[in-house]
């Protein structure tokens, strides 16, 4: 059943929308979604009626035999949704500060990218490690005549050190300029590649109309004129660019293994980058795309060890109406019993919110509804798997229906 608004008395604070078994309520002032539970609504209705605390607490008490205290602290819960605070941060505060500074003309030894509909040129003085990006990046260096829409420059942060001394292992900061403004301080030269790679997936969205963005990874796979999508959200550590490449493999084509980009129509983006494979995954990954034992090592700043891996293929921005589109929210533990799980509407946005997201414009109860429609009519399971056999049967189990 899908989701029906109620009327509310304070409609200009609140809005409410509710299925047999879901409800969610969007908050005018703060500009924020609540999954509720079936007391949180019947509290929110009372307040929303004007009747005492005392009155409601006593009311549900009786009615639900649940313990006072219970009642007491979903009634400070629902009081806090129903008044709000105004929202001390926009949808533009998240906007990169190089979206809005016009690039210079860029050097003639620069490396032009391209990702998505976005040129990049990147500066580096170093010849090593342009030597590195070359070959990182040349699945999508272009010859353009257009005007880069960003100039990424790399610079030693220590001016007497000759950029001839300078490797990939060697412990010395740089800095990342972004249309000549400092953007990142980057420890070393071996944490620079990620960095990078996360500023021109976030550039090459911000600077298209773009509706929202997740954390995750995207896939789609074409049969006989019909698309099937797979979303993979979640946190960092779930595992999701190890499936994608095991998908990518597979059959289905890549729009990201990062960030999943909707347009105004839900149509999916495609951000052409490499995927990032974690160092637990170099040895079984290395069976199927044997260009990783041939890549070189990156660290993230919180540690992790990364190679880079290109897909087979990337998929189309738009796959017209015949699309059906797949939430699978993947867990790898190989300690536990593997299974799926039907998920429903508020546990998806929970998960989709979860590792970060970011708008494209502010958040109103129109968006809102599209948004909770959107996800609503979607397909959704969470995957327990304890190896990518495992993940691949779930996910073609999945397709299937």
């Amino acid at each position: 059943m899908a989701f029906q608004q109620i009327p509310l008395n304070n409609s200009k604070l609140l809005a409410l929308w509710v299925n047999e078994t879901e409800a969610i309520a969007y908050n005018h002032k703060s500009k924020s979604l609540t999954a509720l539970e079936p007391l949180n609504v019947s509290l929110l209705l009372s307040i929303d009626e004007g009747l005492e605390k005392a009155r409601i607490v006593e009311q549900l008490v009786n009615e639900s035999n649940l313990d006072e205290s219970v009642v007491l602290a979903a009634y400070e819960k629902m009081q806090a949704v129903f008044s709000g605070s105004k929202s001390k941060r926009a949808y533009k505060d998240g906007q990169y500060p190089e979206i809005h500074k016009a690039p210079r003309n860029a050097r003639t030894d620069s490396l032009i990218i391209q990702v998505g509909k976005t040129v990049f040129a990147i500066e580096c003085d170093n010849p090593y490690l342009t030597k590195q990006l070359d070959t990182l990046f040349q699945p999508i260096n272009v010859q353009t005549a257009k005007q880069p829409d960003f100039i990424l420059t790399i610079r030693a942060t220590d001016p007497e050190i000759s950029a001839d001394n300078l490797s990939n292992g060697a412990p010395r900061e740089c800095v990342l300029l972004a249309n000549d403004i400092v953007v990142e301080n980057v420890p070393t030269m071996s944490h620079l590649v990620p960095v990078l790679i996360d500023r021109l997936q976030i550039l090459a969205y911000q600077n298209t109309d773009y509706h929202m963005v997740f954390h995750g990874a995207a896939l789609s796979r074409y049969d006989d004129n019909e698309c099937k999508t797979i979303l993979l959200p979640g946190v960092s550590g779930a595992g999701k660019s190890t499936l994608a490449a095991e998908l990518n493999r597979q059959g289905f084509q890549l729009h990201s293994d990062e960030i999943i980009v909707f347009d105004k129509r839900f149509n999916i983006s495609t951000i052409q980058l490499p995927i990032a494979i974690k160092s637990g995954s170099w040895p079984i990954m290395s069976q199927h795309y044997p260009a990783l034992h041939l890549s070189d090592e990156w660290l993230r700043v919180d540690g992790r060890r990364l190679k880079y891996v290109w897909p087979t293929s990337f998929a189309q921005s738009d796959a017209g109406e015949n699309r059906t589109v797949y939430i699978v929210c993947p867990y790898y533990d190989a300690q536990q019993p593997a299974n799926k799980q039907l998920l429903i509407t508020t546990d998806v946005l929970g998960i989709m919110t979860q590792g970060g997201y970011q708008l494209g414009h502010e958040l109103s109860a129109q968006s809102s509804k599209q948004l909770i429609d959107f996800f609503d009519q979607l397909p959704s399971w969470s995957i327990h798997y304890d190896s990518s056999d495992r993940a691949l049967a779930f996910v073609e189990e999945i397709c299937q229906r």
